[in-house]
């Protein structure tokens, strides 16, 4: 018959794990390293120009839409979601991973909040390549070149961005949330 056991992290257990480790990492609290603001959240609904909302209802019916001469196709449902999300962002990858642009309409929404927000940093969030590339070139084009930091595959330096950022020699932050651990 089993029994099972219970794992419970109790304060003497901790210690000793910390001890175990502490020659390899560094321990610190949330609370005396970070001085951040406090988490806004704020929907923002982007209504997509009629190119990009014909391709998007044109992926989600047919499961394959015509880009300049070549068919995108979503085999799976999984390829398709994925597909989706690629248009509602604006652009969509072919199948040599080549991206093709659907407008702007998602990129303008975010030059509209960035304004709003006036000269304070910003992390801008993304999920595809495409995106932090495009949206680091228009951020650098209207603010400057030394304005934003890039964290996400193709980063060089990525220690560098964020120095770059911490220090407040850019403005802007724009990666992937896994790149960014």
């Amino acid at each position: 018959m089993r029994t099972g056991w219970k794992y419970e992290i109790t304060d003497e257990n901790k210690k000793k794990l910390m001890n175990k480790i502490s020659s390899h990492v560094d321990w610190v609290k949330k609370s005396e390293a970070l001085d951040l603001p406090d988490k806004v959240i704020e929907i923002r609904e982007v209504t997509l120009n009629p190119e990009e909302r014909r391709i998007y209802k044109e992926m989600n019916k047919e499961l394959i839409v015509q880009i300049k001469n070549e068919d995108i196709a979503a085999t799976t449902a999984l390829t398709r979601l994925m597909k989706l999300r690629e248009i509602s962002s604006s652009f969509l990858y072919d199948e040599n991973h080549v991206a093709h642009s659907l407008g702007d309409s998602k990129l303008k929404e975010l030059e509209n909040c960035i304004d709003e927000l006036g000269k304070q940093q910003v992390i801008v969030w993304c999920n595809f390549q495409y995106e932090i590339e495009t949206i680091e070139s228009m951020l650098k084009k209207n603010y400057g070149e030394n304005s934003a930091v890039t964290l996400y595959g193709k980063t060089k330096d990525k220690e560098l961005s964020i120095q770059k950022f911490k220090s407040g020699e850019a403005q802007f932050f724009v990666a992937h949330p896994k790149s960014a651990g």
